[in-house]
């Protein structure tokens, strides 16, 4: 799972403050399981870990919406490009035809 945050944060995926987020989440899972495993006392609180999901669940919605902003940007950019080479297309094509 690290080695996972760790490929994303190198690819520019999320940023290296959600990295953290990521990272610390999973260090507490990693701390609450093995103090979960050496001491049968049952299941924790769930107080207490509320605000740490919410964090982390606030995080992963701002990386969607943020995935879904780049995407409606490149298809902005992509539907633009299309049209200036069609536009450029039809230009050459009257360029031609009406040169011979």
């Amino acid at each position: 799972l690290a080695s996972a945050l760790s490929a994303m944060v190198q690819a520019s995926v999320m940023s290296s403050a959600d990295a953290q987020r990521l990272t610390a989440l999973v260090q507490t899972s990693n701390t609450a399981a093995d103090t979960d495993a050496e001491s049968d006392v049952g299941a924790p609180d769930a107080a207490v870990y509320e605000s740490q999901s919410g964090n982390v669940v606030q995080t992963l919605h701002d990386m969607m919406e943020k995935a879904e902003s780049q995407l409606d940007s490149a298809r902005k950019t992509e539907t633009k490009n299309l049209e200036n080479f069609e536009m450029l297309k039809q230009s050459l094509s009257d360029e031609i035809k009406f040169a011979n």
